[in-house]
């Protein structure tokens, strides 16, 4: 492949390699930047093996480069490496779930948090877990995808530990820079929930309203 004037010209050069740049997913396609170029292709989601999970800004591929049928560069015989999650991701993402389990300690000791709220985080967890890895088997066989709104609803409501456990275990969810901060919004959520419903302000609040009804 070689560049004529900022054009794309397709030659018998061997596999390129560039990162994937943006992405439609609802349309199934998106443009890869050329490394060491600035310059971009098209692609489009048939050009990847089935056997992959769907495509995700930020992907490392390497492909050849062919033409559509109107005559236009595009990347075929995709192949993607994934690229993972920046240690630093890693490292925010685990430090979180450690503050949390030492939060809980801190309730307990100081609010007596109930042992069946300690229990509700684990059942929600596993079973977020256990839905993050179907949908990357669902991605994969580019099948019907659990909605990301469940996802990030099951974060709010406790499951976020095992999302995270989930992301950075199965390398998925891990590049979509939205869901990415819709997902780290529903664990201030919740964190913010579980702080505020526990704290002995709201248990005087929430007698004082039941007591008012009472009379």
């Amino acid at each position: 492949m070689a560049a004529d004037n900022g054009q794309v010209t397709v030659t018998s050069s061997p596999r390129s390699a560039g990162i994937l740049t943006t992405w439609n997913d609802e349309r199934g396609f998106g443009f890869v930047t050329i490394a060491d170029s600035t310059r971009s292709v098209f692609v489009h989601i048939s050009s990847f093996p089935k056997d992959t999970g769907r495509p995700q800004v930020g992907d490392a591929l390497t492909f050849e480069v062919g033409l559509s049928p109107e005559g236009k560069p595009r990347a075929t015989a995709v192949e993607t490496t994934r690229v993972l999650p920046p240690r630093s991701d890693t490292l925010v993402s685990y430090l979180a779930i450690f503050a949390f389990v030492a939060l809980v300690f801190v309730l307990r000791f100081y609010w007596a948090l109930p042992f069946w709220v300690i229990g509700l985080y684990v059942v929600v967890s596993v079973i977020t877990y256990l839905l993050y890895a179907a949908d990357k088997r669902a991605a994969a066989a580019r099948t019907w995808r659990i909605p990301e709104r469940s996802l990030v609803l099951l974060g709010i409501i406790g499951g976020w530990p095992g999302a995270i456990f989930a992301q950075q275990r199965l390398r998925h969810k891990t590049h979509k820079r939205s869901f990415r901060i819709a997902f780290w919004l529903s664990v201030l959520i919740n964190v913010g929930l579980i702080i505020g419903l526990n704290s002995p302000g709201f248990a005087e609040l929430l007698h004082g309203v039941i007591a008012s009804f009472a009379h």
